[in-house]
């Protein structure tokens, strides 16, 4: 996950503002390969995983097992161990798009 204005790496942190540029930017803007990417409890870092079609956990708060209500905007992410940042991001075509 890079900004996108500057394509700074954006993992591990909690902060939404880009720490290179500044830019804003929240996770649930970005799509991701399913199942790359581990999205963390800012409290307790447990790790929830992304498993919808854009590589999200389920929306809405969701409450911890350390108690903390979180939502996808506020968890930090991480790719998955052995995935790079590359394997996370899904590679558009747009030659094979079909128009209908």
């Amino acid at each position: 996950m890079r900004c996108r204005t500057c394509q700074y790496e954006l993992w591990n942190l909690a902060e939404r503002t880009c720490p290179e540029c500044g830019s804003p930017y929240l996770p649930s803007d970005y799509d991701f390969v399913p199942n790359t990417v581990e999205f963390l409890c800012p409290n307790c870092e447990r790790a929830y995983y992304g498993l919808d079609e854009r590589g999200h956990p389920p929306r809405g708060e969701v409450t911890c097992e350390c108690g903390f209500e979180v939502d996808l905007d506020q968890m930090i992410l991480r790719p998955r161990d052995g995935c790079r940042t590359a394997d996370t991001m899904p590679q558009h075509h747009p030659w094979l798009t079909v128009e209908s």
